[in-house]
This record gives structure tokens, C-alpha cells and sequence, in this order.
């Protein structure tokens, strides 16, 4: 009997998770269980032995991080479909609603610019790349390797993966 009250005790005097409040708008989350207020990972401890956070198991910390990615993506989400079921009411806002998406568009546009410029300078690069590795033939580059300072060895594996990569190749060339 005494075993008993001790267990008790003990089950008494432990801390048990508290789980993750905060997140009451995730309505669904296939990685954890919404109960009474607070969201709980399947792995839940339940009682807490050594953790990082008070009141919450490691695994509920860890399943924090899923529940602010899903809380994130369900406001962008909300966000947009809010602002294409918005009507303004009066003119004043009706002009602050018409200045707000004309700031938005011209920043999507200028972030679409600079992505278009990088793409752009990036095919130029590896179109320099491919005219460069184009001119090189094959025997200039097996006798390139032939007349490198490199162990017989290596040699051998370059001018193998040279002819492998010829032999892979649509064209038949590297």
C-alpha cells in the first residue's frame, strides 16, 4: 500500500504538458490533437520530465514550429481573401483601399523586374560558359589532361569520365 501513496505522490507532485496556446484559428493539424483549449503533439508526454520550455513537452515545442508555419500561411491566406471581398463603404476609403493596391501592385512589379533581370544575366552567363566548353574539343582536352601534372591514376579516371560523359551524351559530345 505504501508503494501506492508513493506513486501517487509522485503523479501528484509532477508537472504535466500544458500543450500550445495560442493557436485556436489552425482548425486542422494531422501532427497534433486540439483539446480543451490548447493544441497537443501525438507524441505528447503528457508528464514532464526534462524539457527546454516550463509547462510543455519537447515534443509539443517542436510541433510549435508546424502550428505558426500552418497560423501563417491560413492569415495569408484570409488576407486575400479578405481583400477581394472588401468593399469600401465611402469614398475616403474607397480611395485609401484604390492607394493601398496601386502601392502593392508597383512593388510586385519592381520585385518582378529585378527576379527578370537576374534570370536574365544568369542565361547570359551560362550561355558564355557553354560557347567556352563548346570550343574545346575533345582530343585538346584528353591531351590536356595527358600533359597535367597528375598521378597516372587520376588521369586515367578524367580522361574515363571525359569519355563516359561523350558517350551519355545526345549529341556526343561532353
Amino acid at each position: 500500500m505504501e508503494d501506492i501513496t508513493k506513486f501517487l505522490h509522485q503523479i501528484d507532485e509532477s508537472e504535466t504538458c500544458a500543450g500550445i496556446r495560442g493557436y485556436e484559428s489552425v482548425t486542422d493539424s494531422s501532427k497534433g490533437i486540439f483539446r480543451a483549449g490548447a493544441w497537443y503533439s501525438e507524441d505528447c508526454e503528457v508528464i514532464l520530465t526534462n524539457t527546454t520550455c516550463p509547462q510543455v513537452c519537447n515534443c509539443c515545442s517542436r510541433f510549435k514550429n508546424s502550428l505558426a508555419v500552418m497560423k501563417h500561411r491560413l492569415k495569408s491566406k484570409l488576407s486575400v481573401a479578405h481583400r477581394l471581398h472588401y468593399t469600401p463603404s465611402t469614398p475616403s476609403t474607397a480611395r485609401a483601399y484604390v492607394a493601398n493596391l496601386k502601392k502593392s501592385l508597383k512593388n510586385s512589379r519592381s520585385s518582378h523586374q529585378r527576379t527578370r533581370r537576374l534570370l536574365v544575366s544568369s542565361k547570359l552567363a551560362l550561355k558564355a560558359i557553354q560557347r567556352k566548353f563548346q570550343i574545346v574539343t575533345n582530343e585538346s582536352l584528353v591531351s590536356a589532361i595527358q600533359n597535367a601534372d597528375l598521378p597516372a591514376n587520376t588521369k586515367l579516371q578524367m580522361a574515363t569520365a571525359v569519355q563516359i560523359a561523350k558517350a551519355k551524351s545526345k549529341h556526343g559530345r561532353r
